[in-house]
């Protein structure tokens, strides 16, 4: 059977179709799967883009903010005396019970030396003799001066017209 030439035409140029069909159809499916592999890649650009621009904001915010609590640093590094201040202690507690009319004897104890976390502190016993309104004043004051003292125990004895007190404590120190 002897194909006509009408028809090896029709062949060949149907083979070419299907040949250009199938190839735009190949690179449809590859130029698709591209496409796909592109638009995961873009989004976690923009998500990583998105993060460190987050993060941009987050650090210049903090850079204000280290700006403003600056001031403040020194004033946090003071709050506790050095602990050579300490040696004023005695000095400073027997000055505040002259002034409330009391006899203060002072006695230095233990030191504990402090860490990173926690501050020093030496321990103290403390005699007072005097009025027991002025003890009350006087322990005010010292509570409200510029040490930081944590009084651990207070024996009072009365007699006739005053008091006598025995008071343990520590005052804090870096």
């Amino acid at each position: 059977m002897a194909i006509s030439q009408f028809q090896k035409k029709v062949f060949v140029r149907s083979g070419v179709a299907l040949a250009l069909v199938g190839i735009l159809v190949g690179l449809t499916v590859f130029m698709g799967a591209d496409i796909g592999r592109r638009t995961t890649q873009l989004g976690t650009l923009r998500d990583e883009t998105r993060f460190r621009t987050e993060a941009i904001e987050s650090f210049v915010a903090l850079r204000g903010e280290y700006a403003k609590a600056q001031v403040y640093f020194s004033l946090l590094e003071n709050i506790l005396p050095q602990k050579d201040r300490l040696l004023s202690f005695p000095k400073d507690v027997r000055a505040l019970g002259k002034k409330r009319s009391l006899v203060v004897n002072f006695a230095f104890g233990d030191e504990v030396l402090g860490t990173a976390t926690t501050p020093g502190h030496i321990n103290f016993q403390m005699s007072i003799h005097g009025a027991f309104p002025n003890l009350l004043s006087f322990l005010d004051d010292l509570k409200s001066s510029s040490y930081f003292v944590d009084l651990s125990s207070l024996e009072l004895v009365w007699g006739e017209k005053d008091v006598s007190a025995t008071v343990m404590g520590k005052v804090f120190s870096r």
